[in-house]
């Protein structure tokens, strides 16, 4: 009893970064510890309760969390498998596994309502995955059914940001700024600091679309983005590469968008790196490094071949049609503007005309 109760108290402290972020180094110390003490005791159930920890702090790689889904659904433990699912859910999100992102979801869901608890969050986490896939009617219908109640200011916080990145991929700026100046206000309420960053990275680029840079607060890249939020890591150097481009910078905007891409592969972040990318070839573009484009461009389309991603492919297979274009090949630009533009019109079909 005494190595159980140990264990499960060292670690519940994995959980404690979602509102005191330098606890991390603290929370991994802990969770270490418990694995130890569970290695000792021999005890199953102790053993999950350090593996559901360890991948709540990235300790374990995704196929590792998979690994420990299969199992716990073997065992029939739905509370474990709750836990399990909704941090593998974040995993596949950010690699962009989208579709097997919004089947997690939806198993998530499933096993709330067994278990007699509300799905909070479920609902908007896969929305984003259907933006990412570009299904943006399905994308704001899965955000309608968020567990957004004022008794969950969570759900509701977390519901309004995924409107703001719909609205955002629909590049409506000037609309996604002020749903995102809320989101940063209600993070800030719920003590969710992971997402009051994102949010406000989200808001930074906006800010910068609608071009009111002088309103743009850096102040989030000041905190320990690797404890805080390792969402944005990746987020912060691109959002620099974009105001560089912005003041047509254009030798710093390659550097940040490397940094971006280098910050992305550590993680396996697949679209972020496709991003960091897109802002390469628009600023060799700029350069008039044509031939680097195209063969960038190749790169940056191998990486979407193994992921779905429409809204960042269409803009790839354009830069590498304007460089065509400028390389006089009159031709091959032909086909791969054709190839853009039937994948925008594909996008278009899904947007709603309200």
């Amino acid at each position: 009893e005494t190595e159980a109760g140990m264990v499960r108290a060292l670690t519940a402290t994995a959980w404690f970064t979602d509102y005191w972020s330098t606890y991390w180094d603290q929370a991994v110390a802990n969770v270490e510890k418990a694995w130890k003490i569970s290695q000792q005791a021999g005890d199953e159930d102790l053993f999950h309760d350090c593996m559901i920890a360890k991948a709540n702090k990235d300790l374990l790689s995704i196929w590792e969390v998979e690994d420990l889904l299969a199992r716990l659904e073997t065992r029939h433990d739905l509370p474990r498998l709750k836990e399990a699912a909704f941090r593998l859910t974040w995993r596949h999100l950010f690699a962009g596994n989208y579709v097997r992102c919004i089947e997690i979801c939806e198993m998530s869901v499933s096993l709330s309502i067994k278990l007699g608890v509300p799905p909070v969050m479920y609902a908007t986490i896969k929305a984003i995955a259907l933006l990412g896939l570009g299904r943006y009617d399905a994308a704001a219908e899965s955000l309608q059914q968020e567990i957004a109640h004022e008794q969950y200011p969570l759900g509701k916080a977390l519901q309004a940001f995924g409107e703001g990145l719909r609205l955002t991929q629909l590049m409506a700026f000037e609309a996604a700024t002020q749903i995102l100046e809320d989101v940063v206000a209600q993070a800030k309420h719920v003590g969710r600091v992971w997402l009051q960053v994102w949010a406000e990275a989200e808001l930074s680029l906006c800010l910068l679309r609608c071009e009111r840079t002088d309103e743009i607060n850096l102040a989030w890249m000041q905190r320990d983005l690797a404890r805080t939020a390792t969402s944005v890591l990746a987020a912060a150097p691109q959002l620099l590469g974009e105001i560089a481009f912005e003041k047509d910078d254009f030798d710093e905007a390659l550097r940040r968008a490397g940094q971006a891409r280098e910050e992305a592969g550590k993680y396996g972040w697949k679209p972020a790196a496709l991003a960091a990318l897109e802002l390469e070839l628009r600023t060799m573009l700029k350069l008039e490094r044509h031939a680097d484009v195209i063969s960038q461009a190749d790169v940056a389309l191998a990486l979407a071949t193994e992921f779905e991603q429409p809204s960042l492919k269409w803009r790839v297979i354009l830069a590498k049609a304007q460089a065509l274009d400028a390389l006089a090949s009159a031709e091959a630009a032909a086909e791969e503007y054709w190839k853009s533009a039937a994948i925008v019109r594909e996008l278009a079909e899904t947007i709603d005309d309200a």
